[in-house]
């Protein structure tokens, strides 16, 4: 830990991050002088409970700051449209083109290659589940 320690001195260093990951742990972990709030992880959903409710730089010396932010529970990519997104994955794209429909969410049409290599473990499950997680919060229509 004091090697890992070391990297931060001279630094502003943003801890951002998903709510129960252990962004507070850890800046605990390398500087327990600190005393960061934590908490832990809902038995009922498995997600944070949002220990850390604002944003905080906490000053280790003259040079070095260590920023703990509230985590998110989920992100929606901005300006991606729905069609899109698989081609931000690019273990998805050797599949897209093979797909029996076009436009293809690559989530529940039949003849979805993509879904058909993650049968297969071709594409990795869980990274199948980050894409359809993030593929559940695009908006639809998008206007600001």
């Amino acid at each position: 830990m004091p090697e890992l320690r070391e990297l931060f001195y001279g630094h502003k260093s943003l801890f951002w991050g998903h709510s129960g990951v252990g962004k507070s742990s850890l800046i605990n972990a390398l500087f327990p002088e600190l005393k960061l709030s934590t908490g832990e992880v809902s038995s009922y959903n498995q997600k944070g409970k949002h220990t850390t409710v604002i944003v905080s730089m906490n000053q280790i010396n003259r040079d070095t700051f260590l920023i703990d932010t509230p985590g998110i529970r989920e992100i929606a990519p901005f300006g991606i449209q729905k069609d899109d997104l698989a081609h931000y994955f690019p273990d998805l794209a050797d599949y897209l083109q093979s797909c029996k429909y076009k436009p293809c969410t690559h989530n529940h049409e039949p003849g979805c290659e993509v879904v058909a290599a993650v049968e297969r473990e071709d594409i990795d499950p869980e990274r199948y589940d980050s894409y359809l997680r993030l593929l559940e919060n695009i908006e639809d229509d998008m206007f600001f």
